[in-house]
């Protein structure tokens, strides 16, 4: 079974999804050209956020070109490919959630969403964007997983 979908969130900033990964304790792979997945397209899944809905050829799944993201010490889990995005900005996130990617959804959060490092991801851009302003921060998460972020401007 091959159910390959996309990840809403579009990637600008691959240092602050490194950060992101580590974080959720998966490791970017830069330069990794092609991701782990069941193996072939096999026309089973069709919903709203299939990747071929997306813009994402059936023959280029398994492809990346460009970098994956797997999960270390877990050679069976399947990989985020980390996509050129079709409509020209940044990058997608991809993956097959068919059987939990073997490992791989625990590690994402828990949804075919992603939410975990997509949370981990968002506050690293919000950090990075404070520390490029010159912006004091404080952050936190409860134990709900949600973060919390303080921004001081103490000028």
């Amino acid at each position: 079974m091959s159910h390959v979908a996309r990840i809403s969130t579009i990637i600008n900033d691959l240092d602050c999804l490194e950060k992101a990964c580590l974080e959720c304790g998966l490791v970017l792979n830069r330069g990794q050209s092609t991701y782990k997945w069941y193996g072939s397209y096999q026309r089973d899944y069709h919903e709203e956020d299939a990747a071929y809905l997306h813009g994402i050829k059936t023959e280029d799944y398994g492809k990346c070109a460009d970098h994956a993201i797997s999960v270390p010490g877990n050679t069976g889990a399947y990989e985020v490919g980390v996509v050129k995005n079709p409509d020209g900005e940044g990058w997608v996130l991809i993956w097959d959630f068919y059987a939990g990617g073997h490992g791989l959804q625990k590690m994402l959060g828990g949804s075919k969403d992603a939410n975990k490092l997509l949370n981990s991801y968002s506050k690293e851009v919000i950090l990075a964007k404070a520390d490029e302003l010159g912006f004091v921060y404080d952050w936190e998460k409860d134990e709900n997983g949600e973060i919390e972020i303080t921004i001081h401007d103490y000028s």
